[in-house]
């Protein structure tokens, strides 16, 4: 919004970008054609407040008509996160995550107990869930006179012993049977083990591009952030709920459009929010001015259409050439192939502020 100089904080500003989004993409009055908005929930917040403001406008081209906003999983699981810690943060000192944080050697800089780094924060629950699924089936093992390091058992044996892990430290009635002797610790972890599984299951039905799953998941994940009273992203998950029930084709077209896969491989799906925050990373990492009177002819266009298949060259790239910086020996002229001397003035190449241009010149080998 900054680049198209309107104040992103106003509904104004919303309804501006979003007639220039139609009109660039060729959208016009409510016809066939419809123009989807994926980001977080303030996203969707805002572009419902501007189309519905919208809607008392004269000229039907003002209207915003045929625009659907829909939250990203990402910032759903994010939010999810930022839930888990509030809750087992510091809840019983001696199973808490800041007690799990300091045994681990974490550091506080990125693991803020309330809004910690999405990357840190997802390592340090999978670290704890895993650590003490771990530690509760050592001790069904040794309830067995089994030992986990020669632990060999039959699919029979396997199965026996992941259904009793379940119901002895993962269900509803180990919750209960905890709460009955007044084990606040036992509680906590068993809640702990339960809340997770939820974000677990999301984040695989969002790669897999499955989102038949998502939607089940989100049932559950509705009524968490209810009970941990985030009620806005619980309400945002009912008013799904009810499109899937109303309108399932258009649920089925809000839901497929949250995905994006740059791959094509499967299990490569990521949220199309997630994409977006990729994308905002990569532009910033461009060799051009980024000042808002230089929008450089909107190369964050250009850009976006390539990212995928960019990573991929790169890669490639990184793996068949070594990294090679132009020394004071060579900064006069470099080796082309073939044996052939290729003369350059380095200040073309310094001057040079295409991407290509800037990539080539890091990354010369020598002859």
């Amino acid at each position: 919004m900054k680049l198209l100089h309107v104040n992103e904080g106003t509904i104004e500003g919303t309804q501006e970008v979003l007639k220039r989004a139609k009109a660039e993409l060729k959208i016009e009055g409510a016809g066939t054609d419809s123009l989807v908005v994926a980001g977080d929930l303030l996203t969707v917040m805002n572009v419902h407040a501007a189309c519905h403001a919208a809607r008392w406008e004269q000229d039907p081209s003002g209207q915003l008509e045929g625009i659907y906003a829909v939250s990203g999983p990402w910032h759903l699981l994010l939010n999810w996160l930022y839930m888990m810690f509030r809750q087992y943060s510091n809840r019983d000192r001696s199973t808490s995550l800041e007690r799990m944080r300091q045994a681990l050697g974490r550091g506080k800089t990125d693991l803020d107990m309330k809004q910690p780094q999405f990357e840190e924060g997802w390592r340090l629950l999978r670290c704890v869930w895993i650590g003490r699924l771990l530690a509760m089936l050592q001790k069904e093992l040794q309830e067995n006179d089994e030992s986990s390091d020669t632990w060999n058992p039959s699919s029979q044996d396997l199965f026996r012993t992941m259904a009793n892990l379940h119901t002895r430290h993962m269900s509803q009635q180990a919750v209960a049977t905890a709460r009955a002797a007044g084990d606040s610790a036992r509680v906590n972890t068993v809640l702990f083990l339960r809340d997770c599984v939820m974000g677990w299951e999301y984040s695989a039905a969002v790669q897999d591009g499955d989102i038949g799953r998502m939607a089940a998941t989100e049932k559950f994940l509705a009524q968490s952030f209810y009970g941990a009273g985030q009620t806005k992203y619980g309400s945002l998950l009912l008013d799904r709920i009810l499109e899937d029930t109303v309108h399932p084709s258009i649920a089925k077209s809000l839901r497929a459009a949250q995905l994006v896969n740059t791959s094509g491989k499967a299990g490569s799906w990521q949220g199309a929010d997630h994409y977006q925050e990729i994308l905002n990373g990569r532009i910033k990492d461009y060799d051009v001015p980024h000042a808002t009177d230089h929008v450089i002819v909107r190369l964050e266009d250009k850009i976006s259409a390539f990212v995928g298949a960019g990573q991929t060259l790169s890669q490639c790239r990184h793996d068949s050439v070594w990294d090679y910086d132009l020394s004071a020996a060579h900064e006069d002229d470099i080796w082309g192939g073939e044996g052939r001397r290729v003369d350059v003035q380095r200040e073309d190449v310094s001057n040079a502020t295409s991407p290509t241009s800037v990539g080539l010149r890091q990354q010369v080998p020598p002859g």
